[in-house]
């Protein structure tokens, strides 16, 4: 048997999205024993510790006037306001810093998008993963639409210029360019892939790779919240051994995924 230790985080509104667990899949994850850390707004403080990153200061390079140019290029009728970026960037700290907050004493740590729902025999699912993956420092899935960084800020640009409310209030389009561009124009990065970030699985193994875990936030934090751009990147960067599950995440065996609900 596996330690294996379950995180999830929402920090906004009480209970609007925070991960569901049906009966039936408790009463699995209680018998395999499995430890659950669900943070939500009452742990506001116990994050507020670990807001700013021990990562570097990351953005270098950027002119003047290359910063007028992007911003006039990308200019946006809407911006993410510092309370809603404040919120998300706690709420992503669970996922990335999980070593600051959990014991390590896990075998696997495992990241759930709060706006999961996990039903029965989703950790019989999540045992197979581990087992045939053994050898991996962690498990992400594929991207189901996109496979670059590339293709990724060209769909949310597409976005941004038909005024989509839910991007433009979440992401300031010129960060995401400067941070996209910084990296494609690393020649030691091939941008070949993109991975849904709201289902991993992490070895043990990854708590060797700590500064892999802080300059993922710290993206995060300097560029914009879109943890997607910054991943492939930084896995090629840090040498992380991870595996692409071939797996639609909406999709994922003996979960429902509620964004839409």
């Amino acid at each position: 048997m596996f330690k294996i230790a379950l995180i999830s985080a929402y920090i906004g509104n009480p209970g609007k999205s925070e991960l569901k667990i049906t009966p039936e899949c408790k009463k699995e994850l209680d018998n395999y024993g499995v430890d659950l850390y669900l943070f939500n707004n009452n742990h506001v403080n116990l994050l507020d510790e670990h807001y700013i990153p021990t990562s570097p200061f990351i953005k270098t390079g950027r002119s003047k006037i290359q910063n007028i140019i992007e911003h006039f290029r990308f200019s946006q009728y809407l911006y993410p306001t510092n309370e809603a970026n404040h919120n998300r960037l706690l709420a992503k700290i669970p996922r990335m810093q999980f070593y600051k907050l959990l014991p390590k004493e896990y075998d696997y740590y495992i990241w759930c998008d709060s706006k999961f729902t996990l039903c029965s025999y989703w950790l019989e699912y999540v045992l197979f993963l581990i087992e045939r993956y053994s050898e991996y420092d962690f498990l992400v899935s594929e991207h189901c639409e996109r496979s670059s960084i590339t293709e990724e800020l060209n769909y949310m640009i597409r976005h941004m210029k038909d005024k989509s409310e839910n991007l433009c209030s979440k992401y300031n389009m010129a960060d995401m360019y400067y941070q996209v561009h910084s990296y494609v124009k690393d020649k030691n990065f091939k941008d070949k892939k993109l991975f849904e970030t709201g289902f991993l699985v992490f070895s043990k193994r990854i708590l060797q790779h700590k500064e892999f875990l802080d300059d993922w936030y710290g993206h995060n934090f300097y560029y914009t919240i879109q943890d997607q751009l910054s991943l492939p990147y930084l896995c090629n960067k840090h040498k992380i051994k991870v595996y692409s599950i071939k797996q639609r995440i909406y999709d994922m065996p003996f979960t429902k995924y509620n964004y839409y609900n």
